[in-house]
This record gives structure tokens, C-alpha cells and sequence, in this order.
């Protein structure tokens, strides 16, 4: 049980990284070309290059619209958030640690990542 509970730790630990990793990269993404498009595409890019899973018991954990970005040429800064749904692997760790298992079998987890909109300024850096 120490052993399941610490691997659950490890994982939620990683796949918060791994988002506030992707809502950076796309919040870059965003800052350079002023397009939301860009920054679903980094973010997208991201979370596939780190292998996390997509879906879980038909659920799904992430798509496009779980990615909120602020980016026009009329703001000085863009702001991405990347909201995932984190699975737990041993849903049944719960139940034999004498919890109701009545716990979802997804923890959500959102990342929020700010940068300055290279657009806003021009193409001279002023």
C-alpha cells in the first residue's frame, strides 16, 4: 500500500510538471505569433511528447478545449492555462486503506503560464 501510494504521488508530481511544462511552451507559442491556434498545437505537442494518456475508462483526460489562451495584439502579455485530468492508477488502493471508494477516478489539475505578446510590442522590440 506505502508502495502504491508513493507511485501515485510520483505520478501526479510528474504530470504537474508536465503541464505547467506544456502551458509554458504554449504561452511561447502564443507570445510569438499572437495565435491561440499556435498555443493549443504546443501545448498538444507537448503532452503527446510525454506520453500522458488521452483517455482513461473512456473518459477523456484532455483536448483543445481544456486549454483557455489570452492572446491579441492588444495586450501586453498572453496567458495560457492547461487544465488536466490526472487518472489515479490504483483506484482500489483507496478501498483497501478502508476509504469509501467513492473518490473520482481523475484528479484535476490546471497550470497557468504568462509571457510577454511579442506582437504587442511590434517587430522592433520597443
Amino acid at each position: 500500500m506505502i508502495v502504491g501510494l508513493m507511485l501515485t504521488f510520483v505520478t501526479f508530481f510528474h504530470i504537474r510538471n508536465v503541464i505547467g511544462i506544456a502551458a509554458e511552451n504554449g504561452a511561447r507559442a502564443a507570445s510569438i505569433t499572437g495565435d491561440p491556434n499556435s498555443a493549443e498545437q504546443a501545448v498538444q505537442s507537448t503532452l503527446q511528447a510525454a506520453n500522458l494518456p488521452l483517455t482513461y475508462h473512456g473518459q477523456t483526460l484532455w483536448n483543445t478545449s481544456m486549454v483557455q489562451v489570452t492572446a491579441d495584439v492588444a495586450s501586453p502579455e498572453v496567458q495560457v492555462t492547461v487544465q488536466y485530468d490526472a487518472p489515479y492508477l490504483f483506484t482500489d488502493l483507496f478501498a483497501a486503506l478502508g476509504m469509501p471508494n467513492s473518490f473520482p477516478a481523475v484528479l484535476p489539475m490546471s497550470a497557468t503560464a504568462t509571457d510577454v505578446n511579442e506582437s504587442y510590442f511590434g517587430s522592433e522590440g520597443v
